[in-house]
């Protein structure tokens, strides 16, 4: 992570000279998020795949220039927070929709979504009783590398993935419920 850090301190020194605030990258991020939707939605999966991950950047890179511009504030972390998940929720609709005639697929999809919605549920709600938990392996920049990973191989094999996928999530999710449970009773 530390060397993930150093790559992008060019691009926060840039973006803190500009003037940039956080939340101008959290709403940027959430904007071009439908970019890598519109490409899922039109079976274009490697331009998701490779747009995904690039305006994934813009979540990362908010969160570096509040620390740097030590602008770093509950709301901030709430909207960004919140975007994040409207961003997540654009991506599996266009997923949903280049599968709009597959209703198995479709409850596959939505499952991904529900887990993966509810691993940040659940850390948001630790937060909100003054607990934070990151247990599991699916944090989103995961989340975010997998889908984008498998994207490269197309629709068909990117369906596939999900099955491991809501594993994954799965097993993260109950991570959190249990070490919040340990922590708050």
């Amino acid at each position: 992570m530390e060397k993930y850090k150093k790559f992008l301190s060019p691009f926060v020194d840039f973006l803190a000279q500009k003037k940039f605030k956080p939340v101008h990258l959290t709403i940027i991020g959430l904007i071009l998020s439908i970019v890598p939707a519109t490409f899922y939605a039109l079976n274009f999966y490697i331009l998701a795949g490779i747009f995904l991950i690039l305006f994934s950047l813009f979540d990362t890179l908010d969160g570096e220039l509040a620390r740097k511009k030590n602008e770093v504030t509950k709301f901030g972390g709430v909207i960004d927070s919140t975007f994040d998940r409207i961003s997540e929720g654009f991506i599996f609709c266009g997923i949903l929709y280049s599968f709009k005639e597959n209703t198995f697929a479709i409850i596959i999809i939505f499952i991904s979504f529900l887990f993966s919605f509810m691993i940040s549920y659940v850390r948001a709600r630790g937060e909100g009783e003054n607990f934070s938990t990151r247990k599991g392996p699916m944090e989103r920049a995961l989340r975010i590398l997998y889908l984008s990973f498998f994207s490269f191989f197309g629709k068909r094999i990117f369906l596939y993935s999900l099955f491991p996928f809501i594993i994954l999530n799965l097993f993260t999710f109950i991570r959190r419920i249990l070490d919040l449970k340990k922590n708050l009773i």
